[in-house]
C-alpha cells in the first residue's frame, strides 16, 4: 500500500495478438483434431490402406472436406468405355458386370437415358442429342485412347417405352436391333476400337447379361 492508503492498480498483463491468418490456421487445426481420428495405432475394421489423416492436405483454398474416400487414386487408364442407361437402379449390376466379367476396372462411363439408344435417333430432336453424344465419345476415344466400347441396353427401359408406347416385351426386339445397328455404326466410325453389345435382363430380383447374336 502507498502512504495514501490507496492500493496501486496492477499492471495488466500484455496480451499477444495473433495475426488473423494464424488464428484461422489454429482454428482449422483444432477443428480437424476434433473430427478426425488420431494416428495412434487402433484396431479398425476398415481397409488396411486407409489414409493417415495427418498426411491429408486440406488445401489453402478449399473448405473442410465432408468425406475422404478409402479408394486410392490409380492413374492408369483402362482404355474402355461403357455406354448404358442412366437408370441408377441398374448401376451396381452394370459395375459388377464390367469389373468382374469384362475385366475392365476404372472404365470410362457414358450414361444417358436409353444408353445405346441415343445413337439410334428417331426424331430430329434426338438427332441433336445423338451428335452431342458422338462429340463426347470422339473426345474419349482420342484423348483417353480407347480400345474398347461396351454397349449395354436393359430390359424395361423407360426411354423405349416413351418412344414406342409399348410394354417391355414388345420393346425388346427393337432394343436388340438398335444394339446391333449402333454397334456396327460405331465400329465403322472407330475402326481400331472393339465394340461389344449386351442386354441386361431382369427377372424378379435377378439381373443377367446376354450377348445377342450378331
Amino acid at each position: 500500500m502507498t502512504r495514501s492508503g490507496v492500493r496501486p492498480e496492477s499492471t495488466p498483463a500484455k496480451s499477444t495478438v495473433l495475426p488473423s491468418t494464424q488464428k484461422v490456421q489454429r482454428a482449422k487445426v483444432a477443428e480437424v483434431a476434433a473430427v478426425l481420428p488420431a494416428d495412434s495405432p487402433t484396431v479398425s475394421a476398415g481397409p488396411s490402406d486407409a489414409p493417415r489423416w495427418s498426411t491429408v492436405d486440406l488445401g489453402p483454398e478449399l473448405p473442410m472436406s465432408v468425406f475422404t474416400s478409402t479408394e486410392r487414386w490409380n492413374a492408369e487408364r483402362i482404355g474402355a468405355v461403357a455406354i448404358y442407361c442412366s437408370d441408377g437402379r441398374w448401376g451396381e449390376a452394370f459395375d459388377e458386370f464390367c469389373h468382374r466379367n469384362l475385366q475392365i476396372p476404372r472404365y470410362d462411363r457414358l450414361a444417358m437415358a436409353g444408353g445405346p439408344a441415343c445413337f439410334a435417333p428417331r426424331t430430329e430432336r434426338a438427332k441433336v442429342c445423338c451428335q452431342a453424344a458422338l462429340d463426347h465419345l470422339d473426345f474419349l476415344v482420342k484423348v483417353h485412347e480407347l480400345k474398347r466400347i461396351v454397349l449395354i441396353t436393359h430390359y424395361g427401359c423407360a426411354a423405349y417405352a416413351e418412344q414406342l408406347h409399348q410394354e417391355p416385351d414388345e420393346c425388346l426386339p427393337v432394343q436388340l436391333d438398335d444394339l446391333r445397328t449402333v454397334g456396327e455404326t460405331l465400329q465403322r466410325r472407330y475402326e481400331s476400337v472393339k465394340v461389344d453389345g449386351f442386354l441386361a435382363m431382369r427377372r424378379g430380383l435377378t439381373i443377367s447379361f446376354h450377348a445377342p447374336a450378331s
